[in-house]
């Protein structure tokens, strides 16, 4: 199975919100922005662990609303938000895994950035340090926002690139 490249149209989902009663689906996490970025990934995966403090940081400075989803039950996604203090929108997936199916993933992270019209734009598995900067310029572009931050600090050990 291949993750869905740019030019498909984003399945639908609805997906429990972490920490809240409530449920987020593909049109309400969107809301009136022009686009979307969903981020996928699963605690116990160490390339998770190296991408997600990143896409907590790009949650901060892009224009267009990030959320993640967790292929974890809410008491593993909790300790992992709390060992690497993440504030980013986080749903919640379990087994089957019916979303990540439906967005052809086999392997995490996989991060898609949406247009307003729910079509992929752009799809980086793995963490790819290079691609993930594109995400914020992206992002920023499909706003006509400007980008305020750089994603990755001068201070930064992060790698160019880690499979996923």
């Amino acid at each position: 199975m291949t993750a869905l490249e740019p030019g498909h149209l984003a399945p639908p989902f609805e997906l429990p919100r972490f920490g809240e009663r409530v449920s987020e689906s593909l049109e309400t996490a969107r809301g009136e922005a022009n686009g979307l970025i969903l981020a996928f990934y699963k605690a116990e995966c160490p390339t998770c662990q190296l991408a997600i403090p990143y896409l907590d940081r790009l949650a901060r400075l892009s224009p267009l609303p990030v959320f993640a989803i967790a292929e974890n039950d809410a008491e593993r996604t909790r300790a992992l938000r709390d060992q690497l203090d993440l504030s980013l929108p986080t749903l919640l997936e379990g087994a089957p895994y019916a979303t990540s199916d439906a967005y052809g993933l086999s392997n995490v992270p996989t991060v898609f950035l949406l247009r307003s019209d729910g079509v992929i734009e752009k799809t980086v598995v793995g963490f790819q340090r290079g691609e993930y900067e594109a995400l914020l310029r992206d992002s920023a572009a499909l706003a006509a926002a400007e980008v305020s931050e750089p994603l990755f600090l001068p201070d930064d050990d992060a790698p160019e690139l880690r499979p996923g």
